[in-house]
């Protein structure tokens, strides 16, 4: 900055433009904002250009040099602006919207209707599978086509707020993913509590080959909620800074939901394992803690 009497700079909180000028042998330094960048966002700080926050909407910022230089008065390049793809994205108006999610949860109850019928009348298995593949399936459809309806119409799933990886691109992808983790999960601990099965291995060692699933169940699923819940605080603009009660907001309390599912998730997750392989070692030692 001291070869130079005007420039471009990136602080914590933002992009500035930089004039430096000597008055009376003393330096001053004088920062304009041009572009806004917040840790975290919320009603009054928003990250937005200075001059117009619509600005957003079509330019970003970029110091690679493109056909769109900002110059100083001077004539010197400080930045450069970048056009931003235009994605035409269908919005459907509240009526419509609220249809679509009463169609979808009608056609998740014959769903769950139908994986019920099987698993009562036909096999537990055939229940399971039948709701973890339908779900599967229209999960991922729902990446690629507006299925029930386009959800990057909404906030909640723009990855500016949250952003992990192609699955859980958005904090509302993330919410979706849960809620569908959590039905599966207390579907099994349902029926396999109503039915009461039991894991009858036919030799001794096969007993230490279902503990050894079991392990590698648990650890997975502890390392991927770990990786999910660690995403939250790193890759997100969310606060779930409790102390600071006015720096929280709605998605900080969707963010909660989104834990408290995941949660549930993880401890029913367990408390179908130890089901499973509490009759296998009762002769040995098993804590009584399945509740």
């Amino acid at each position: 900055m001291s070869d130079k009497n005007e420039g471009f700079i990136q602080l914590q909180n933002g992009y500035y433009v930089w004039k430096k000028a000597y008055v009376n042998k003393i330096a001053s330094v004088v920062l304009i904002p041009v572009k806004w960048k917040y840790i975290i966002t919320n009603e009054y700080l928003q990250n937005t250009f200075t001059i117009d926050p619509d600005v957003e909407l079509n330019y970003d910022l970029t110091l690679e040099p493109n056909s769109f230089p900002v110059k100083s008065v001077s004539g010197n390049t400080l930045f450069y602006l970048v056009q931003k793809t235009n994605i035409v994205l269908i919005k459907n108006n509240m009526v419509a919207v609220w249809l679509r999610i009463v169609a979808t949860l009608i056609v998740l109850l014959f769903i769950h209707l139908c994986a019920n019928f099987l698993a009562v009348k036909n096999h537990l298995r055939n229940g399971i599978l039948f709701l973890l593949i339908i779900t599967i399936v229209l999960r991922i459809a729902s990446y690629y086509l507006p299925i029930p309806l386009n959800f990057r119409q909404f906030e909640l799933f723009d990855p500016a707020i949250y952003g992990s990886n192609w699955v859980l691109r958005s904090l509302g992808d993330l919410l979706i993913n849960t809620i569908l983790f959590v039905w599966i999960i207390l579907f099994t601990y349902h029926h396999l509590q109503e039915k009461q099965i039991e894991i009858k291995p036919k030799k001794s060692f096969e007993k230490w080959i279902y503990l050894l699933l079991a392990v590698v169940v648990l650890i997975a699923a502890t390392f991927v909620i770990g990786h999910i819940i660690r995403t939250m605080v790193k890759d997100s603009q969310i606060s779930f800074d409790v102390i600071n009660f006015f720096t929280l907001n709605i998605y900080s309390f969707i963010g909660f939901i989104v834990l408290c599912c995941i949660s549930m998730g993880y401890f029913f997750l367990t408390q179908i394992l130890l089901f499973l392989l509490r009759p296998l070692f009762q002769k040995i030692l098993l804590p009584s803690i399945y509740v």
